[in-house]
């Protein structure tokens, strides 16, 4: 199994939050494709190239995957970096022991 932790920001980088549609379509989508999440907050700040520095109110998903789904959490984070008009967006993958009792 893997892990992915993954940030989907709150608000777009004018600092207008997203419609709660939009995010709640987000939620349904990840559990349509893993099952399951588990949802932290957190801020956090990034520079660009040209030294602007974003800083950011958002929502830490963690999914916990086969390796073969990788791909399409890639894909599909390609896909919601478009919608939300973002630069760049962070994951991390990681293949700790998951156990589920």
């Amino acid at each position: 199994m893997i892990k992915a932790t993954f940030i989907i920001p709150k608000a777009d980088n004018n600092g207008v939050l997203f419609p709660t549609g939009l995010v709640a379509k987000i939620q349904i989508q990840i559990i349509d494709m893993f099952g399951g999440y588990t949802l932290r907050e957190a801020t956090g700040a990034w520079q660009d190239e040209d030294g602007k520095i974003y800083y950011d109110n958002n929502w830490v998903f963690e999914v916990s995957m086969k390796k073969d789904q990788v791909a399409t959490l890639v894909e599909w984070l390609e896909k919601i970096k478009a919608t939300l008009e973002q630069e760049a967006m962070y994951l991390e993958l990681s293949e700790p022991h998951i156990k589920f009792i």
